[in-house]
């Protein structure tokens, strides 16, 4: 995994910047995170790309607030 910024899909709209922050923060420093207000997604970027990955992998199909929630690593277009 190149990228250090993560991709959050299917979140609960209850779901809280501060709980994505305790949940990524297992995984090492956390750079940023933006909940993407009523569509029920978010970013997590992490400070490397090793704890990007890490966290992908763990949290990827996990249950949040009853919903399973994608972690996926963001892709750029150029």
């Amino acid at each position: 995994m190149k990228c250090s910024k993560l991709c959050i899909g299917n979140l609960d709209y209850s779901v809280t910047q501060r709980e994505l922050e305790i949940l990524f923060s297992q995984f090492g420093s956390i750079r940023s995170i933006r909940i993407a207000g009523g569509i029920g997604s978010g970013f997590v970027e992490m400070m490397s790309p090793l704890d990007a990955k890490n966290a992908r992998q763990s949290l990827n199909g996990i249950r949040l607030k009853g919903k399973v929630i994608s972690v996926d690593e963001c892709r750029t277009v150029h």
